[in-house]
């Protein structure tokens, strides 16, 4: 109700004005927190600073020209705009009326503007969202005038909007929806089963539910706009119609939820509450509290389906803004026209009443009315606003940014702590790895996933992503730590908010001058080491022991300056054993015993000097050696021909599949026909 509604004041309905709101402000909390709980760990720091955002900007414009046009009363006033009191400040004896108002409205007019917010969350720059806030006072301040000052047209006409069903929450809901559609969805918001599901934080979003229910009484009662007189009376009624009617809300979104899954959810709870909050706002003083169950319970049903419309038309509100305020300021509304009583203590109803009360059908009609012009107004002023912002300094976050989070892009929170550590909460991590590319958690480079990944459409579309990116050349670790760059790309995720820090354990091919390793070794992959001279095409790959985890440490492959390849091997080596002069590209593979002890145990048969190789007489395996497994090569004195040395079974000590061992080839030997295992 607009300080054109009511008589003179006096102090102790000032005191209650202040109070509310003081109590009003405080949703502001309410709001940021609800929102966070519905949005990627990577974005909760941007979406705070744009509720901060709304006060601080938005309260400067409605100093400015927003209290003017809603209630200024100079000359030039008409039924569609107020003309005075901007930049407002008065020294007379209206001071107390006008400063008392101002400090009510403004509570009313950041909460229009933050309604947008959560709408717009997860992609919208900073600097679009600082200049609608600023021009968003404009879509509030009309509608505020048409319904509360004294010479408004809808007021005129016999509109019943008591606390911002129509004025603050439908004309917020709608710029929101059409914010929403402008920027379209969220990166992966609709696909194949990456959709978000449930509220990321729900616990947020329960204390943000909470807090809001809290600044909501404050919002209805206050909207008496003093205890003086019958007021007091209204404001009583309009605290015990505002609990009901939001438990109505409450109990029908808990029972739906179960009924759908089976499940107690917390986004239809904590979104039933809100629009049964919303649809009582417009008639809290002048319905019964039978009424206001009712309405509230009908409010859950129109938020459930509202909010399954919006998913079926892919638009995409993050805190389903549209539907809890849009629907349920539509329905609020109308409501008013169906179980609004003829209240004479301070003449609300201009001596009319809805439907169910004999009233016929007039205020029905009139209700009506102030949805479409409301509806209408909200949304083509948004767009229009919306459309200048995108086209001069743009609307919305690049695909790189939105997939880094708008907390490290806009705030430069977390940058610098990409250098090895988690930022946000696990589920979605968000920081830069070894060559400045973010990867989810079910991702590995070259576009491969991990044996967790069971959604064949999101390996492709990563695999393809994956390539199509370009990134920063690696470096060492020590050197990235930097403030993140606008240039640094990022690979796509499946899912999004869920992405893991890819830099510790990884693979990463080092190349030193004058060396080029021409096929650098897969994910999962270890080499063995060569000695000097060798080839590394020639590497031939081991099995990692079976105490290394398969999807964690990584081997890193090193080639030194002009050498072959080397391996950094954090479990046992397997080396090649080639004494000097001999030629390593056919050095014979073996396999090592399990302990120290195993020469002792591998019972070679030694052939004396003088006899040819041809007449030594192989030696027959124990029953404890395995047939059919792995073969050492016989030792063969200096000056013999290694053609035909006779193999041997290896012990039982000897691991099958592990680190192999190769033939000891003494000095001046040709390896050329060394056998191989």
């Amino acid at each position: 109700m607009g300080v054109g509604s009511i008589g003179p004041i006096t102090w102790d309905d000032a005191t209650w004005i202040l109070t509310s709101s003081f109590i009003i402000f405080t949703m502001q909390s309410g709001f940021g927190l609800l929102e966070v709980g519905c949005v990627s760990g990577r974005n909760e720091v941007n979406i705070m600073m744009k509720n901060a955002v709304d006060v601080i900007f938005g309260g400067l414009s409605y100093w400015a020209v927003g209290f003017g046009l809603s209630f200024g009363m100079d000359y030039g006033s008409n039924p569609f705009c107020g003309v005075g009191s901007f930049f407002v400040d008065s020294s007379d004896e209206r001071m107390g009326l006008l400063f008392a108002t101002f400090v009510f409205q403004l509570s009313f007019a950041t909460t229009a503007t933050t309604i947008v917010s959560g709408a717009m969350a997860e992609r919208t720059k900073m600097t679009a969202y600082i200049l609608f806030s600023i021009t968003n006072t404009v879509v509030y301040c009309i509608p505020a005038h048409w319904e509360w000052a004294t010479n408004g047209f809808l007021r005129t006409m016999g509109c019943v909007d008591i606390a911002g069903s129509g004025a603050v929450h439908l004309t917020g809901g709608m710029s929101a929806m059409v914010a929403a559609i402008i920027l379209k969805p969220r990166l992966g918001r609709y696909d194949k089963g990456t959709g978000q599901k449930t509220p990321p934080n729900p616990v947020s979003a329960l204390v943000g539910m909470f807090m809001l229910w809290w600044g909501w009484l404050a919002f209805n009662c206050g909207s008496t706009f003093g205890i003086s007189g019958g007021k007091w009376k209204l404001a009583a009624k309009s605290a015990v119609t505002t609990l009901i009617g939001s438990m109505g809300g409450g109990a029908t979104g808990v029972i739906i939820s179960y009924i759908i899954s089976r499940k107690y959810a917390v986004d239809y709870l904590v979104n039933c509450v809100l629009c049964a909050l919303v649809s009582i706002t417009a008639g809290c003083a002048v319905i019964r509290p039978w009424e206001a169950l009712l309405i509230g319970a009908i409010g859950g049903v129109i938020c459930i389906g509202s909010t399954k419309l919006m998913d079926k038309m892919r638009i995409d509100d993050p805190v389903g803004a549209t539907a809890v305020h849009g629907a349920g300021g539509i329905w609020g509304m109308l409501a008013v026209g169906l179980f609004a009583e003829n209240e004479p203590l301070e003449n609300t109803t201009q001596g009319r009443a809805g439907v169910f009360h004999g009233g016929g059908f007039y205020l029905m009609g009139i209700q009506m009315l102030s949805i479409v012009c409301l509806v209408a107004w909200s949304a083509v002023t948004s767009f229009l606003l919306l459309m200048v912002i995108k086209y001069t300094v743009g609307l919305r976050l690049s695909e790189e940014e939105e997939r880094l989070g708008a907390d490290i892009v806009e705030h430069n929170i977390g940058a610098d702590m990409y250098g090895g550590q988690f930022l946000g909460r696990p589920d979605s991590v968000c920081a830069l790895g070894r060559r400045d590319t973010l990867l989810p958690c079910n991702q590995v480079p070259n576009g491969e996933t991990t044996a967790g990944d069971t959604n064949d459409s999101t390996r492709r579309r990563d695999s393809v992503a994956s390539r199509k990116l370009k990134t920063v050349s690696p470096g060492p670790v020590q050197q990235q730590r930097r403030p993140l760059r606008r240039q640094d790309k990022v690979v796509p995720d499946s899912i999004p908010g869920q992405c893991i820090l890819y830099q510790e354990n990884q693979a990463t091919t080092s190349n030193p001058k004058r060396t080029k390793p021409s096929r650098a070794s897969p994910r999962y992959q270890t080499f063995t080491s060569i000695s000097k001279g060798a080839k590394p095409s020639r590497a031939s790959p081991r099995q990692p022991s079976h105490h290394a985890h398969p999807n964690r440490n990584q081997a890193i492959m090193s080639i030194p300056k002009a050498n072959g390849l080397r391996e950094h091997l954090r479990r046992s080596e397997a080396d090649t054993c080639i004494p000097k002069g001999i030629k390593p590209s056919r050095a014979s593979p073996m396999q090592p015993s399990h302990h120290k002890r195993s020469l002792e145990r591998k019972g070679i048969t030694s052939i004396p000097k003088g006899t040819k190789p041809s007449q030594a007489l192989p030696r027959q395996p124990s029953l404890h050696e395995h047939s059919q497994e792995n073969q050492v090569i016989t030792c063969i004195p200096k000056g013999t021909m290694p053609s035909r040395a006779s193999p041997r079974e290896p012990s039982h000590h000897e691991h099958p599949q592990g680190n192999q061992a190769f033939t000891s080839i003494p000095k001046r030997t040709k390896p050329s026909r060394a056998s191989q295992r």
